[in-house]
């Protein structure tokens, strides 16, 4: 039994993609909160790359709010000039920082750091699992079968199972720790049986066959739900994935006041042509 292991990704060679930009809900603080998307990621390396350096332009932001902080509470004229030139200095090396990412990403971390802005990763994997040449002959036997569901890696056969993405798979992560873990806790317990006494061995045993026919359960839901179950090999194979930052009110209103004035522009030639067509 093993968990999915992510297939090694290529390293980035090229900055993120900066396709055109599309919102949609996603979840902050429990409710659901209209967001925009920056960038596109194509492999994990790359994604790896910018969030290496987003947090700690993240982190070093935080840092510089600290150090205005104790300035502001300084009790001496000393201690407020002393924490100003270390604010100063703190704040070129960001702007020298940030004007790189910029460069690479196409804005600047710190306009979203500087509005709080939530931010999300909506990441999309394949599922697959590792099949023998008799698996592959039904997969290929059915009548849905998609060639492109299967594929030979160093020499071994993977046959895709699902796709996860956004919500479904931060659902699906959260879900596939919580399973593994209760798994390797039921194996130390089961390491455990020898160290306890005979007496209390019969409930131990007792509890352990509860435990694990719990998990069974559970592992059984995991695959009617994901396709994922304990007792295969798998790997999760990246596809992509989209950084998404949510809109302020002000953004919202820029665009809908923008919507609204663009049909207006063209109200004499609209006549003319066939409505357009519903954006998707």
């Amino acid at each position: 039994m093993s968990t999915p292991a992510e297939t090694p990704a290529p390293a980035a060679t090229e900055a993120a993609d900066r396709p055109k930009a599309e919102r949609t809900y996603l979840p902050f603080n429990g409710q659901m909160a209209l967001h925009e998307s920056l960038l596109i990621f194509r492999n994990g390396q790359a994604l790896k790359e910018f969030l290496d350096g987003f947090r700690s332009l993240g982190e070093q932001f935080q840092r510089a709010r600290g150090l205005a902080i104790r300035r502001e509470q300084a009790l001496t004229t000393g201690e407020k000039d002393a924490l100003a030139k270390v604010i100063e200095q703190e704040a070129k090396d960001f702007d020298s920082k940030d004007n790189l990412f910029q460069k690479v990403y196409g804005f600047r971390s710190g306009a979203i750091f500087s509005q709080n802005r939530p931010c999300y990763i909506y990441r999309t994997c394949n599922l697959l699992t590792q099949v023998n040449e008799e698996e592959v002959a039904k997969i290929k036997a059915e009548k849905d079968f998609k060639p492109e569901t299967l594929v030979e890696r160093d020499g071994k056969m993977l046959h895709q199972l699902a796709t996860l993405g956004g919500l479904i798979f931060d659902e699906f992560e959260r879900n596939l720790g919580n399973i593994t873990a209760r798994r390797d806790n039921l194996a130390k317990a089961r390491e455990n049986l020898v160290n306890i006494s005979a007496e209390e061995r019969p409930k131990a045993e007792a509890a352990l066959a509860e435990f694990e026919a719990n998990l069974a359960k559970d592992d059984e839901l995991m695959f009617k739900t994901y396709r994922f179950t304990l007792g295969r090999n798998m790997v999760l194979d990246f596809v992509d994935a989209k950084f998404f930052v949510a809109l302020t009110q002000e953004d919202i209103q820029k665009s809908q006041s923008g919507a609204a004035a663009a049909p207006a522009a063209k109200a004499p030639e609209a006549k003319k042509d066939k409505p357009a067509a519903k954006a998707n």
